[in-house]
């Protein structure tokens, strides 16, 4: 992986607050992160009853830390972890769990943040709103795009550390 701070995944009907992301993203770097923390952070979710990791709901997006991401590939695990998802028992499995029991292999567990919204995208217009899942069409993602720029305008000042970091 290149030297890029961060990475974000998301599916192709996530609409993306690139304004909120843009605060996350430098709170996260300059306030919020030490320099060799690992962050793999979104829409939380518990699946220890089903014997799979805490996962990050990738629907809403995901979030890396460059820095996790280089481990994970200088380590190897990268490649063992792509392996056992094209020959081995996570063949089935959904990409946010693959995703979630490969970085469990160098000990980074999933953060949650409310910012990303896996379900509905009924709080768009809200500044600390990043992500939501599912933007039903084109034109209702546009919509939600111009009227979360509005708003984000009016209170940015209410994005701060304590609101980056994860949970």
């Amino acid at each position: 992986f290149p030297k890029q701070e961060f990475y974000f995944l998301a599916e192709a009907d996530t609409a993306v607050f690139r304004d909120s992301l843009s605060a996350l993203l430098q709170l996260l770097q300059y306030e919020v992160l030490a320099t060799a923390d690992n962050l793999y952070m979104g829409h939380g979710y518990n699946l220890t009853d089903c014997e799979l990791a805490p996962v990050v709901m990738g629907g809403s997006g995901i979030l890396l830390r460059g820095h996790t991401l280089r481990r994970l590939a200088q380590s190897g695990v990268l490649a063992s972890c792509m392996k056992e998802q094209m020959e081995g028992e996570w063949c089935w499995h959904h990409a946010d769990w693959v995703i979630a029991e490969c970085l469990l292999r160098i000990n980074v567990s999933a953060s949650g943040h409310a910012g990303f919204q896996q379900h509905n995208c009924k709080q768009y217009e809200r500044a600390e709103i990043v992500a939501c899942h599912p933007a039903l069409s084109r034109q209702s993602t546009q919509m939600m795009l111009e009227r979360h720029a509005w708003n984000y305008t009016r209170s940015r000042a209410s994005l701060h550390a304590s609101w980056a970091s994860p949970c």
